[in-house]
């Protein structure tokens, strides 16, 4: 990038961004997995649901993400966590009365990627929160620390990892909905992720929650840099080529990067929304122009050679002037 001193410019080498081959949900790692030997690969992301970790309540099956972990250190990758809550929550948090909140797939941006009927904890349930919180304190008593471990993805506020949420607008307001009942929520979740991790970066996806009907994003926004600045990440899960250079999140991203990370997941990939994601270089320039450390990219598409030129475009160190 190029900093202006009086008359004098100079130009200063970009770093280059770590890019994070993106795992889909419960996948199974694999010592032969081609990403793990990509020298242009710094990481792997990899999701897990709740429910499959923590299947009845206090019993937890940490054998997915130790395995994981293993697997990824032993290849010198580093690992980006992401625990699921939101539709990926397990049936006996209902049976022990956290209140459900039921939507129809109609109400997702991608309705194709999910079942008709869905349900999810609504966020601010103080039955719900507890038993989050309790699993997040047991997350981080085993992980924290963790020397293979970049960042800890914090969810449990939005319907899955993101701070989203179903536009059933009329629903949400059935159920009590108020702006400060979900920056509520969301503060205290992230105040207990940072007391779980206090020796792990984490990362928080952000948008806001239920588009131009909420006011939330600015709130949780402002909390986090204030309270937690380089502890708490910023990204945003859509990172596409025709992304408006004003647009109001990448705004966000831009004014963050002086006080904390920030970086992108792509909204897509080959074989997956990949019409929508467009042009991965264009993309990609989107990202640089937004000064990002890291973007999450589909292994699909880190696997494709016909993208080897794009990924290897954010892993040099271009000067721009």
């Amino acid at each position: 990038m190029m900093a202006v001193l009086g008359q004098t410019s100079i130009v200063m080498a970009q770093e280059p961004v770590k890019i994070f081959a993106l795992q889909g949900p419960d996948v199974e790692p694999k010592a032969d997995q081609p990403e793990l030997n990509d020298p242009n690969i710094y990481g792997i992301s990899w999701r897990f649901r709740w429910a499959n970790i923590e299947p009845a309540e206090g019993q937890y099956n940490w054998s997915p993400v130790d395995h994981t972990i293993a697997v990824t250190s032993k290849a010198g990758k580093k690992v980006m966590l992401r625990l699921t809550a939101g539709i990926n929550s397990p049936e006996w948090v209902y049976q022990t009365g956290a209140k459900p909140f039921a939507f129809k797939n109609t109400d997702l941006y991608h309705p194709e990627n999910h079942p008709p009927e869905i349900r999810m904890p609504i966020p601010w349930d103080e039955v719900y929160l507890a038993k989050w919180e309790a699993f997040v304190q047991a997350f981080g008593k085993r992980y924290n620390g963790n020397p293979t471990l970049y960042s800890i993805q914090m969810t449990g506020g939005g319907y899955i990892g993101e701070m989203n949420l179903p536009k059933a607008i009329a629903k949400w307001e059935q159920v009590g909905y108020s702006d400060d009942r979900l920056i509520g929520a969301w503060k205290r979740i992230i105040d207990t992720y940072q007391r779980a991790f206090p020796d792990t970066p984490t990362n928080l996806d952000i948008n806001e929650p239920l588009g131009n009907r909420s006011n939330v994003l600015g709130p949780v926004v402002s909390y986090v840099l204030a309270k937690y600045p380089r502890k708490v990440y910023l990204q945003q899960n859509g990172l596409k080529a025709d992304l408006p250079r004003d647009d109001h999140i990448r705004r966000i991203l831009r004014e963050a990067a002086s006080q904390t990370l920030v970086g992108y997941q792509m909204v897509g990939g080959k074989g997956f929304l990949e019409k929508q994601t467009g042009d991965r270089m264009t993309a990609f320039r989107n990202a640089l122009e937004d000064r990002v450390s890291y973007i999450e990219i589909y292994t699909s598409d880190v696997r494709d050679p016909g993208q080897r030129g794009a990924l290897q475009s954010l892993t040099t160190r271009p000067e721009r002037k």
